[in-house]
């Protein structure tokens, strides 16, 4: 009987680890695809803002930014909530039109990009892009593309997103993703107890920043444990968009730093 039981158990670890190197191969097959599709992108003297967007809405990529200190003063990457929250709306705008509608945020932007591709891989462009950030390299992970620090890089910010959930969270279709910021910011005790032993204040714009986007689920999001940034890439595979963390001084001198996701 024990022989039994030990030769299924085998036979069920074979078929699991089968399943693995399969589910695997199918994801680097994917990376793979996005990587050598051919896009294209022509930008002259363009914030980061607008590119950001562009590849969101044009091209339908993903991406995940962590933010360098060097680049912490709120200014430089940021990235509009209603762009990270909802890919759905597909005008194309350039900095005239964030100026106008947001005239409130006068942004002035360091760094400027240019970008004059046809037909171009993916891989390519991304480079290029990354390259003019100056503090930063890339990779794609589960499909979407992760811009990390590579100068100026908070090592709080790296904890931050190597955390391991150990709870997961759902959302049905028809649910505002709005709602993903809170279930994670404010309902996970591992995202807390992180904020407090740094002393950070959490952060999230989980508000609806445009009418005339559809920030609802199209289908049921299922959210299993694990790590942090393993989450928010899934999370953001399935709604589009980006996802952005950020460790930002207050704008009150008097109270801590603060811990900001946007997705």
């Amino acid at each position: 009987m024990n022989k039994r039981i030990s030769h299924s158990i085998s036979l069920i670890s074979l078929a699991i680890c089968i399943f693995c190197a399969l589910f695997a191969d199918g994801v680097a097959q994917t990376n793979s695809e996005i990587l050598k599709r051919k896009i294209s992108i022509d930008v002259e003297n363009e914030s980061f803002e607008v590119v950001v967007r562009r590849l969101i809405q044009k091209e339908d990529l993903a991406f995940g930014l962590e933010v360098s200190s060097l680049d912490a003063d709120r200014m430089e990457y940021d990235i509009y909530p209603f762009i990270l929250k909802d890919a759905s709306n597909k005008t194309i705008v350039d900095d005239e039109w964030l100026t106008f509608h947001f005239p409130e945020w006068p942004y002035k932007y360091k760094n400027r990009f240019t970008l004059n591709f046809r037909d171009a891989e993916v891989e390519k462009v991304i480079e290029e892009f990354v390259r003019q950030m100056k503090n930063y390299d890339w990779e794609l992970a589960d499909g979407v593309i992760n811009i990390v620090p590579v100068k100026g890089r908070d090592k709080r910010l790296s904890e931050f997103l190597d955390l391991q959930i150990g709870k997961g969270f759902s959302l049905q279709a028809g649910d505002p993703k709005t709602e993903v910021e809170p279930a994670i910011m404010l309902n996970m005790p591992e995202v807390i107890q992180f904020a407090m032993s740094k002393r950070l204040s959490i952060y999230c714009s989980f508000i609806e920043w445009c009418s005339e986007c559809s920030n609802v689920f199209d289908e049921d999001l299922e959210v299993q444990p694990m790590r942090l940034r393993d989450m928010l890439n899934r999370i953001t595979r399935q709604k589009r968009g980006a996802w952005r963390v950020i460790i930002s001084e207050s704008r009150n001198p008097n109270s801590p730093e603060l811990l900001e996701l946007d997705i």
